[in-house]
């Protein structure tokens, strides 16, 4: 009896939505978002403002297509996140000028450990329920 109750329980974390990579990866979004506007904030009216924030609304846009199909399990996307957070974190090398602030830096810092994390996590997971799927035979 105790056996079946295992097998039950991990049917139900294989086949249920991935939420816990997905909210992290809305955290990302959430914080980059601030960082975005805290950034913009801070530079000068420029051509670079304008493709700084038109870059950044284009990798809010991937994050949240990249999130809803971590949330389903798919391998590629993981890796999509992964390079999205190595992005981050290299990003810092490369910030406009006075935007290196220590609260920039720290949120650069974060959101990409974020991104690394949910990757390597959704990553895993989904490795393992098409492990579990192909041993099935589901």
């Amino acid at each position: 009896m105790f056996r079946k109750k295992d097998y039950i329980d991990q049917e139900i974390s294989v086949f249920k939505p991935n939420v816990i990579d997905f909210f992290w990866l809305m955290l990302f979004i959430i914080l980059n978002t601030v960082l975005t506007i805290r950034s913009t904030s801070l530079m000068e009216y420029t051509i670079r403002i304008f493709i700084y924030d038109l870059f950044n609304i284009i990798l809010t846009l991937v994050m949240f297509l990249a999130a809803e199909q971590v949330k389903k399990y798919h391998k590629q996307w993981s890796y999509v996140v992964i390079g999205v957070g190595v992005f981050q974190l290299l990003h810092i090398a490369f910030l406009p000028e006075h935007t290196n602030t220590i609260f920039n830096i720290v949120l650069y810092v974060i959101t990409g450990v974020l991104a690394i994390y949910a990757g390597i996590s959704s990553l895993i997971k989904s490795i393992f329920r098409a492990n579990y799927i192909k041993k099935e035979g589901v």
